[in-house]
């Protein structure tokens, strides 16, 4: 069971609190849940399939680019399905002109891009904007079909919120606070004492004593990693 213990060592270390994980299991709900709830609804009004696609990319899209937490969150969600109705429109509006859509598809690139310059709120906006446009031209979206994208669009907004808030809502009680107490970068200074680390790093050359301890001393080194590494993590977010 000792590669067991070391591949959970790893995994720990590569991704400190779980965040990453957690962040996964949130994107793969939040489609789900905006697939499970658009489709049946999209079908029985008579629309076709693809009307759908809006539904997941917003929910993806909401989880991945929306970093912030709380009511500025909840907020920055909300926006994303307006930003991909608006290219919806605009789409719909050029259908069956390619080079008029071609030229449009680059102008929305532009803005995109340079609404990056606002905040990280315009940002996650001009992303939904430039896959909205991208997709509503992939998707050939006429005047006929551009209500059922954008229903599909706020639904999938709303399974993010959903699976952010509600199914999966972060507990800072579950992701630690992020930081060492004094307590215990106490033990691990001890921890770092109790013998040279040329000394400890193979068993081989070691008592059983020392190898003990020298296992003891990379697991408090990859603890403090760990710890650094969430702290940078959450300086990062804030």
């Amino acid at each position: 069971m000792g590669w067991w213990r070391r591949f959970l060592t790893r995994l720990v270390a590569a991704d400190p609190g779980m965040r990453r994980f957690r962040a996964a299991i949130q994107v793969i709900v939040a489609v789900l849940v905006a697939i499970g709830i658009a489709f049946p609804l999209l079908t029985a009004l008579g629309q076709p399939a693809a009307a759908v696609a809006p539904a997941a990319v917003v929910a993806m899209l909401s989880m991945l680019a929306v970093r912030a937490g709380g009511r500025e969150g909840a907020v920055t969600m909300l926006l994303l399905p307006v930003a991909a109705s608006v290219s919806f429109t605009l789409a719909a509006s050029v259908h069956g002109s390619m080079r008029l859509g071609e030229l449009v598809f680059v102008v929305v690139m532009f803005v995109a891009v340079w609404m990056r310059r606002f905040g990280p709120r315009a940002l996650a906006a001009g992303m939904a904007a430039f896959l909205g446009y991208f997709l509503a031209l992939f998707l050939q979206v006429s005047f006929a079909t551009l209500p059922a994208m954008a229903g599909a669009a706020f639904l999938g907004a709303g399974a993010a919120l959903l699976a952010r808030f509600v199914l999966l809502r972060e507990r800072p009680a579950a992701t630690g606070s992020g930081h060492l107490s004094r307590s215990q970068f106490a033990e691990a200074i001890r921890s770092l004492r109790v013998c040279p680390i040329s000394g400890c790093t193979r068993a081989t050359s070691c008592t059983h004593g020392c190898a003990a301890r020298g296992r003891t001393l990379r697991f408090s080194q990859q603890r403090i990693r760990i710890r650094r590494i969430m702290v940078r993590a959450k300086m990062s977010r804030s």
